[in-house]
């Protein structure tokens, strides 16, 4: 019953399969370990590898400085109004032990980026997994006991049933992600990187006119840039924060099998990177021009308002920008959450944005600036104006003078 009221019948059919066969095998292994060590010792050896997850996790926080520590972020709407939606952060370090709190978010909205608490916990745990832990310490229910979290209910990180929450693990997750991020850069600034890019991918759906058969193309996003952070550049070219490069890129050979859809290109934006001591990573432009007569195309993006933002002296990355029939007559700019009618020969050019920077630009090597501005991630203008670095001739060549009177004598 399930699998006949979906769009993908087939495609879903085998996901179900996989998940109950991960089961049994789960099942399998968990039965294998009590028959062989018994329920009592087995399930003191789980809890002794939790126990010892959550000592290690205790004293890092320990590490930290008492004190509460504050950040937010924006997501640029629900949909259906054009009003930002404020998320709040307040993490209290007390000891041993962190109290993350979401008083001050906006309440829940009619659109569908609400997020019911189970999501917003686990943004607050990838944010402490990726700058309070060390790799060495194991990824447990351990790691999570020193952590409390709260938020208000019927809030926008917190919402009532039936709230509509079907985009709260993108972009949503990526703001609560933000506002963690932000908060903890005041104890561990050596550790938080800069924002990431955001969502900003569609959904198009139609019937293939080479086998008349219905399609669902998921344009999984993963053009954008994460941030910079001390002694890193972002990467290029890596998706949104909460997937952390996990988000892959669509193949331009399976997609073009796939779906009746011809990609145009696929580059590197340059200056999309927000510009730091360590800039951040850039964003991809990517064209597909679409050969079925009625293609249906369903944004659900954001960071169009909102960039990633700058830590520390960096600058923000790019906004995301999506176009339908870009350089023609015809050329109309995408909301990041919409719902367009297309017809054969349209091209959709998304523009995805650059993480920000870590750091006074100034600051930044003046070889790394000419390094990037010969792979064309930054122009001559962006290396003079933004990093003060002046460079010469075809080859680029750094005029030290002019490069240390832009930099104030450094």
């Amino acid at each position: 019953m399930i699998r006949i009221n979906t769009r993908m019948p087939d495609a879903l059919w085998v996901d179900m399969k996989a998940q109950v066969a991960s089961c049994r095998v789960a099942e399998k292994r968990i039965i294998e370990l009590l028959s062989k060590y018994g329920v009592e010792k087995t399930r003191a050896t789980i809890e002794d590898i939790h126990g010892y997850a959550e000592r290690r996790m205790r004293k890092e926080i320990e590490r930290l400085t008492d004190g509460v520590y504050e950040g937010e972020t924006f997501l640029d709407s629900d949909g259906f109004s054009d009003a930002r939606i404020r998320i709040k952060v307040s993490i209290r370090i007390a000891g041993d032990e962190a109290w993350v709190d979401f008083a001050g978010s906006d309440p829940q909205v009619t659109g569908f980026v609400n997020s019911p608490m189970a999501n917003t916990a686990t943004c607050v745990y990838v944010a402490f997994l990726t700058t309070v832990t060390t790799p060495d310490i194991p990824h447990n229910e351990g790691v999570y006991r020193p952590v409390h979290i709260t938020a208000p209910e019927g809030s926008v990180v917190n919402a009532r049933f039936p709230a509509p929450v079907g985009s709260c693990t993108l972009d949503t997750a990526c703001a609560i992600l933000e506002a963690c991020w932000m908060a903890l850069s005041k104890v561990l600034p050596d550790r938080v990187p800069a924002g990431w890019n955001r969502w900003n991918g569609p959904t198009i759906t139609g019937v293939d006119p080479r086998s008349d058969a219905f399609y669902v193309m998921f344009g999984f996003n993963g053009f954008g840039g994460a941030g910079g952070m001390p002694g890193l550049d972002g990467r290029h070219y890596i998706g949104d924060g909460i997937d952390l490069g996990g988000l892959i890129a669509p193949n331009i050979e399976t997609n073009e099998t796939d779906y009746p859809h011809i990609t145009a290109f696929n580059e590197f934006t340059t200056d999309s990177c927000g510009a730091g001591k360590w800039r951040g990573g850039c964003g991809a432009k990517y064209r597909i021009t679409l050969h079925d007569e009625h293609p249906t195309l369903v944004m659900f993006g954001d960071g169009k308002v909102t960039p990633p933002y700058g830590l520390f002296g960096g600058m923000p990355g790019s906004c995301n920008l999506a176009l339908i029939n870009e350089g023609t007559a015809g050329q109309r700019e995408l909301a990041a959450k919409q719902t367009v009618q297309l017809s054969r020969g349209d091209t959709y050019t998304t523009y995805p944005s650059g993480g920000g920077g870590w750091g006074n630009p100034r600051e930044r090597d003046p070889d790394a600036v000419r390094e990037d501005a010969r792979n064309e991630i930054i122009s001559r203008d962006a290396a003079s104006t933004l990093y003060g670095v002046v460079l010469e001739g075809e080859d680029d060549i750094i005029n030290m003078v002019k490069t240390r009177a832009l930099r104030g004598g450094t």
